[in-house]
């Protein structure tokens, strides 16, 4: 008998951690990406140590708003914050539905990018080298926070903070520490170009060209920033 746990998801979060190679994406089920296997899995426990499981297939339907999904060997739970997920369909493997007020452009992206990387259309290579951390926070379409941090040889780092509050959004910046409201914001040819009162500023995002890729997609969703600068 066919037994399906359906759930909302509003938010996303894309994080980067060059070393160790680390690459999740997060919209209440955690995928984690592997570079031994080049793809990506299921994270049963997110908030526990990983127990990953391989996934079958995602499907996304536009019109019911829905996303799906199958992976192997049947855990039959999904760990979460607030409560256990339980879906099952048969005794060889789960089916998770993803069920959005709408499906938001930046979680689509996402989705599609696992989905493309998992059935070998599209691949994607981490470098160990790679200087920036990063961490990309949505909520319902919208970004609200951007986190970069960067590490040089010299062993200096440097880090930036975009959040967002009613009223915009605001840089903060340490060492020294500075926190300015944003006039724009935007990243184009691996930089973060931002302005405000001060002037017109640009933070390099040490990352590979895959990474950048994605990240780059993902921020220049439709209606992401979801506010006018002023």
């Amino acid at each position: 008998m066919e037994k399906i746990k359906e759930f909302i998801a509003t938010n996303l979060v894309f994080e980067y951690r060059p070393y160790p190679s680390k690459l999740t994406i997060t919209s209440k089920l955690a995928f984690w990406y592997s570079d031994f296997e080049k793809s990506f899995s299921l994270n049963t426990t997110p908030f526990r140590e990983e127990s990953l499981q391989d996934i079958l297939d995602i499907h996304i339907n536009e019109n019911s708003k829905e996303i799906s999904f199958h992976i192997i060997d049947d855990p039959s739970r999904y760990m979460s914050e607030d409560v256990t997920y339980i879906a099952w369909d048969d005794h060889k493997s789960n089916r998770y539905f993803v069920k959005e007020e709408s499906i938001y452009e930046c979680n689509r992206i996402a989705y599609q990018f696992i989905t493309s990387i998992n059935n070998k259309t599209k691949t994607i290579k981490l470098n160990k080298k790679d200087a920036t951390k990063v961490n990309m926070i949505f909520d319902k379409g919208k970004i609200i926070e951007l986190d970069f941090i960067s590490e040089y040889q010299s062993g200096n780092k440097s880090s930036i903070t975009i959040t967002k509050e009613d009223n915009g959004f605001i840089l903060i910046e340490y060492e020294p520490f500075k926190r300015i409201k944003l006039k724009s914001f935007h990243i184009k040819d691996k930089k973060l170009y931002y302005s405000h009162k001060g002037g017109e500023f640009s933070y390099f995002l040490d990352v590979s060209e895959d990474i950048y890729n994605i990240m780059e997609e993902l921020l220049n969703a439709e209606r992401v920033l979801g506010i006018e600068f002023n």
